[in-house]
């Protein structure tokens, strides 16, 4: 199978970007609202913020890549504080109308 040129699939996820919302919940809702919240988040800085908060942690505490779940547990209240509230607004109203598509 011949793979589409780079700049056919720029312009397919311009496309893609530039359809309204409801019909990109309709037509794959999950898929579209994982990348949503994914490119938000990058876009206001929060996977750089939580990767140096896990970087320290594992600096101070000594936390060894075996213990996944303990560093999870003490880094998720952190995180969840530093997502902006214009971006966790925006991204709740989003959910909210994906669920309302659904029905």
């Amino acid at each position: 199978m011949v793979e589409p040129s780079s700049s056919r699939k720029d312009s397919v996820r311009e496309r893609d970007m530039e359809e309204p919302v409801t019909t990109r919940l309709k037509r794959d809702p999950n898929h579209y609202l994982k990348q949503m919240v994914s490119k938000r988040l990058r876009d206001c800085g929060f996977y750089d913020e939580v990767l140096i908060m896990a970087r320290d942690a594992v600096e101070e505490l000594g936390m060894k890549p075996s213990s996944y779940r303990e560093m999870c547990k003490a880094l998720i209240p952190k995180a969840r504080l530093l997502v902006p509230p214009g971006v966790r607004k925006e991204l709740e109203a989003n959910v909210r109308a994906a669920l309302k598509a659904k029905r």
